[in-house]
C-alpha cells in the first residue's frame, strides 16, 4: 500500500490479502483509536467509482471509534483474527502499516503498556496453552497470558489487569502459604482445575501464580 496515495481499492485488496475481520488504527503512540471493519467497506463499495476514494477520507468515513475502557465486544472481534493467523496487522490514520501485533501486544495497547514484570512473564508464560494467572499480595491481577485473557475478556468482557482476583476468578482460592493442587473450579460454566503457588522473593511472598487447565 503506498504511502498517502492509497484508495478504497488498496485497502480492499488488502482486507483479501490477509484473512482477518478487522483491524486495529492507531495514533502517533500506537494508542488505538478505532478499528475497520472489513464488512462495512464492503458494503460500501457497491459503486465501482467508490473504489477510487483516497484512504485517508475512507478512514475518517468508515473508523469505528472505541471506548478502551467500554468497548470490550470490538477487542472480542479483534481476537477472532488470531484464529487464523499470530499476528495482526496496525494502520495509522494515514492508512500506513506501522506495526504487527501478537495477541499479548493487543492485549497490553488495549490495556495499557506493560510494566516490567508483564514483560518478563510475556517470556515465560505468552505462549503456554494453558490460562495463567499471577496476582500481587493485594489480590490484584498483575499478569494474564493470552489464553487466560481470551476466555475472561470473552465471557465477561471487563478489563482484568488491576481487577481483584475475587472480582474477575470469585471462586479461586487464595494462597497463604502452601501450594494448592488440583482444585475445581467453573468459569462461564466450564470446569476447571487449577494448581495455585505462592511466589518468593528473598523468602518474602509477593503473589501468586495460577495455572488453569480445562477439565
Amino acid at each position: 500500500m503506498k504511502k498517502d496515495r492509497g484508495t478504497k481499492s488498496d485497502i480492499l485488496g488488502f482486507f483479501y490479502k490477509y484473512p482477518i475481520k478487522n483491524l486495529p488504527v492507531v495514533d502517533k503512540d500506537k494508542c488505538i483509536i478505532g478499528v475497520l471493519v472489513k464488512d462495512s467497506l464492503i458494503a460500501s463499495s457497491a459503486i465501482t467509482s467508490n473504489l477510487d476514494t483516497p484512504l485517508t477520507k475512507v478512514i475518517n468515513n468508515h473508523l469505528i471509534p472505541v471506548n478502551l475502557e467500554k468497548d470490550y465486544q470490538v477487542l472480542q472481534g479483534l481476537m477472532q483474527n488470531f484464529k487464523k493467523i499470530k499476528t495482526i496487522p496496525v494502520m495509522d490514520t494515514r492508512g500506513r502499516i506501522v506495526d504487527y501485533w501478537n495477541r499479548f501486544d493487543l492485549i497490553c495497547a488495549w490495556e495499557g503498556s506493560p510494566d516490567v514484570h508483564k514483560q518478563q512473564f510475556e517470556i515465560l508464560f505468552s505462549n503456554f496453552p494453558y490460562p495463567v494467572v499471577i496476582i500481587n499480595n493485594e489480590l490484584e491481577i498483575i499478569y494474564i497470558n493470552p489464553v487466560g485473557s481470551e476466555l475472561v475478556i470473552t465471557g465477561r468482557g471487563r478489563k482484568i489487569t488491576g481487577k481483584s482476583i475475587n472480582e474477575v476468578f470469585p471462586s479461586l482460592k487464595d494462597v497463604p502459604s502452601a501450594s494448592l493442587i488440583n482444585e475445581r473450579i467453573f468459569i462461564e460454566g466450564e470446569e476447571f482445575i487449577y494448581d495455585g503457588v505462592p511466589i518468593k522473593k528473598e523468602e518474602e511472598r509477593v503473589g501468586t501464580i495460577y495455572f488453569l487447565r480445562k477439565l
